[in-house]
């Protein structure tokens, strides 16, 4: 287990926002993200000591390691877990299917989601926003080019060299990347990421990209290019998203 108490910072009640503007096509989207100020189990059992003497902080700390360890194994188990009656780890599939499934390896991959408890959710309602930060960071995409001979204008071919130009393009950080993502029919992105096909990246500059399109896009389908940059001083990711693309036969 991590012991960072001494980096802990005392939360308070009050947050800040950082608002970003996704630019898809003509459509101006405003999201936000809220700051986070981390908790990690240590820094809950530093706390719990400190309130109450009594307690044995290595105990504790053994307790929540084999409190872990039991729910893995209870989730392995193919069973969800209630935890500590904030909310309920369960299992769900990762995304949605094109086609109705006929045999277990069309369904989509198994993942963990949590849902909260009405207790959970009540206990930031008390919370108060201090600040409001506009992010002008954003990458920016001017032009996708497919590097395949024959392919029409804003159209990619799976498994192909696609070039993109721009400007605040470079990736950096363990969650950045640049993906396709699916095109709702009233032309708006998906922006579940798990969703998002991501691209092998070859070229990777400032203003410059090259990356291969992912075999498994639909082939007539449309598709938008997501691209996560760079991480904000909050530790979200700045990004922007391209015009739609069609997927060449």
């Amino acid at each position: 287990m991590a012991t960072i108490a001494s980096e802990f910072k005392n939360s308070t009640n009050k947050i800040s926002v950082s608002i970003r503007k996704l630019v898809y096509e003509e459509t101006e989207t405003f999201v936000g993200r809220v700051s986070r100020n981390t908790v990690n189990i240590d820094n809950l059992i530093t706390e719990i000591c400190e309130k109450n003497p009594a307690y044995n902080e290595y105990e504790l700390k053994k307790f929540a390691k084999d409190l872990k360890a039991g729910i893995l194994s209870n989730l392995s188990n193919a069973k969800s877990v209630n935890l500590l009656d904030l909310g309920t780890l369960y299992i769900a599939l990762s995304g949605g299917m094109k086609i109705a499934p006929k045999t277990a390896s069309e369904i989509s991959s198994l993942t963990v989601k949590f849902s909260p408890s009405k207790t959970l959710t009540e206990s930031v309602g008390k919370l108060e926003i201090d600040k409001i930060v506009y992010a002008d960071s954003a990458p920016l995409i001017s032009s996708i080019k497919c590097l395949w001979d024959g392919i029409e204008e804003k159209a990619v071919k799976p498994g192909k060299l696609v070039s993109i130009t721009g400007d605040r393009l470079k990736l950096e950080g363990t969650e950045c990347g640049l993906y396709f993502c699916p095109v709702a029919e009233d032309g708006s992105a998906e922006t579940d990421e798990a969703k998002w096909l991501k691209c092998v990246v070859t070229r990777n500059l400032p203003k410059t990209l090259e990356a291969y399109v992912p075999d498994n896009l639909t082939a007539g389908e449309k598709y938008a290019l997501a691209i996560k940059t760079r991480p904000l001083a909050d530790g979200t990711y700045s990004v922007g998203f391209s015009e739609t693309l069609k997927v060449a036969e």
